[in-house]
């Protein structure tokens, strides 16, 4: 072979190779490309959604239809038909779809659907569903591992599968079940229960019609609330003795309410808190669940603080409405107004998060309140709670440069002064100077010293937590410290950081012993965590008069992380 055909030969060859390397690379990217418009299809939708999930604890994932990723979901994130619905363990969540609201429970995986009557329907492969359809609202259909179930309006039920079977039961109307060859209903105050091959049971049993499953009320005042317990009995003697318990924790170590009795009725008074129930038989338990107490008046206004002066020159100053953070609130409602009973208010606007900035305020006193609104999950104050205790603040305009925010000390009358008019000095008065504005002052304060930080705060800083500690905790975190000098009780405050700041998960009322336990685990998250504990001192009416510097450590969950997704069927997890 010459030199100029050995040339050709060589540059035919590095042609065919670009060709092949260009070949290749051009299919990567498109796979790369459909790759991606596959998981931006699994990340949104162009459908309309059916639902919104409205409550959400730890760690919940959709998968939409005809997709292999799972994605994480949030409160007031959509839900669409065909999406898998999977709440993990210590976790929960509530949809409202058609005015139904569905609550899923821990370890639940459940499919939305439609039936070919055009009703919504809910696959249950696992876990627990409880469904409330409204009074006006629609009818659905509710596959348990294969037997399905219809639900017409106003029906309240509880749906169960498992490895022994499947429970179903109704709280309030009647559901049918649908054999295929017959039709059975299932009244209100009865129950369903199959074995794994589909044969039914008749063990003794209780059906709890009120409270609801996971129940939610809201409390509008420090007293409180009665709570009211039904049941009824299925397959049990009219007057056989049940004792039916209420405690603070899930474990029932702390039980604070119980009751024997024949009858199907109780009422305890019940504060802010979760609250477990459980029904028993001779010590066999027949029925349990939990029920959520909300101190819906519990709103605290930290910005602009009680009679702060805002002093301008020239342009109105932008304050900005800060509050406490209360947990599962759709939105607050925020009113200003210049009369203290808040007639024609200046400004009443809905706000989707603990704040609010305004500019159009002038000069004068104004007035502002808060009122949380939850879900139409939570009973006992229809459609929100009551408004916040109103707080003050003035703006007043003056020579300075900038705004100026500051507390003036209210004046005060000496209480000896009475009607009769001062007599004239005898001694000829000084000059009087020209006439200057009041100072504007900040007060002194009066109080006591600080009680001191609580030490030996267990756990201790940058403790972790993962799902099998947790486990053996029984899903209970203890908060533990030092008892400090002079104080006789103890406020803790848990926080978690968020990429805005910190979220006020909960604040206890003053407890008189040196540790605390966190009892729902469910209102953890992924993440890292704060807690403070606070020494107070109380009087006899439980009024503090004597605070505590905070002592503060931080904690981390560490659970599966949500993000991660699963190719279906592959085993293989992608994400960090």
């Amino acid at each position: 072979m010459t030199a100029e055909n050995r040339r050709k030969s060589d540059k035919t060859f590095r042609l065919i190779d670009l060709l092949i390397v260009v070949f290749f690379l051009s299919g990567a990217a498109a796979f790369i490309f459909l790759f991606r418009l596959d998981l931006m299809q699994t990340l949104n939708s162009n459908e309309e959604p059916v639902g919104t999930i409205i409550i959400k604890n730890n760690i919940v994932q959709r998968r939409l239809a005809d997709r292999v990723l799972w994605n994480r979901i949030f409160a007031d994130s959509p839900v669409y038909l065909g999406d898998m619905i999977r709440v993990a363990n210590l976790s929960a969540a509530s949809l409202s779809i058609e005015n139904a609201n569905i609550d899923l429970g821990e370890n639940t995986l459940i499919r939305i659907l439609r039936s070919p009557d055009g009703n919504f329907k809910f696959e249950l492969n696992e876990g627990n569903l409880n469904l409330d359809t409204g009074k006006g609202g629609g009818s659905f259909t509710i596959d348990v591992m294969g037997r399905e179930i219809e639900v017409g309006p106003g029906t309240v039920l509880n749906a169960a599968a498992g490895e022994d079977g499947i429970v179903v039961q109704v709280i309030e109307g009647t559901a049918v079940y649908n054999t295929g060859r017959q039709r059975k209903a299932i009244p209100s105050g009865t129950m369903l229960d199959l074995d794994a091959r589909g044969r039914e049971q008749q063990n003794p049993a209780v059906v709890m019609t009120n409270p609801r499953p996971n129940a939610r009320y809201l409390k509008n005042g420090p007293e409180p609330l009665p709570v009211s317990f039904a049941w009824s009995r299925v397959n049990l003697g009219s007057r056989s003795i049940l004792r039916l318990d209420v405690a603070g924790d899930q474990g029932f170590n702390r039980i604070t309410h119980t009751v024997e009795t024949a009858e199907s009725t109780a009422q305890f008074p019940l504060n802010a808190g979760i609250w477990y129930w459980r029904l028993s038989l001779r010590d066999e338990k027949l029925s349990s669940g939990y029920l959520t107490v909300v101190d819906g008046s519990g709103i605290v206004l930290s910005s602009p603080a009680m009679n702060t002066v805002f002093v301008y020159n020239t342009d109105l100053p932008e304050l900005r409405f800060q509050w406490s953070e209360m947990e599962d609130a759709l939105y607050y409602m925020l009113q200003v107004s210049t009369a203290p009973d808040f007639t024609n208010p200046r400004i009443n606007t809905r706000a989707d998060v603990n704040a609010f900035a305004d500019s159009n305020l002038g000069v004068g006193t104004w007035y502002w309140r808060v009122q949380a609104v939850f879900p139409s999950a939570y009973g006992g104050s229809a459609g929100g709670t009551v408004y916040s205790t109103a707080a003050s603040f003035r703006i007043e305009q003056g020579s300075t440069d900038e705004v100026v925010a500051v507390l003036r000390v209210p004046e005060t009358v000496p209480e000896d002064v009475g009607e009769e008019p001062l007599s004239e000095p005898e001694s000829t008065p000084e000059p009087q100077q020209p006439a200057t504005p009041p100072p504007v002052v900040t007060p002194t304060s009066a109080e006591p010293p600080l009680l001191a930080a609580p030490i030996n705060r267990q756990p201790s800083g940058g403790y972790r937590f993962g799902i099998k500690e947790l486990e053996e905790r029984q899903r209970r975190i203890t908060f533990s410290w030092s008892a400090v000098q002079g104080a006789n009780g103890y406020i803790v405050t848990l926080y978690q950081q968020t990429a805005t700041g910190r979220r006020l998960i909960t604040r206890t009322n003053p407890v008189n012993r040196t540790s605390w336990t966190l009892e729902d685990i469910r209102l953890l998250d992924r993440g890292t965590f704060f807690w403070q504990v606070e020494a107070v001192s109380t009087n006899s009416g439980g009024t503090i008069v004597r605070r505590g510097a905070p002592g503060e450590n931080t904690f981390i969950v560490d659970v599966p992380r949500a993000g991660q997704v699963q190719l279906e069927g592959s085993g293989v997890f992608y994400g960090n």
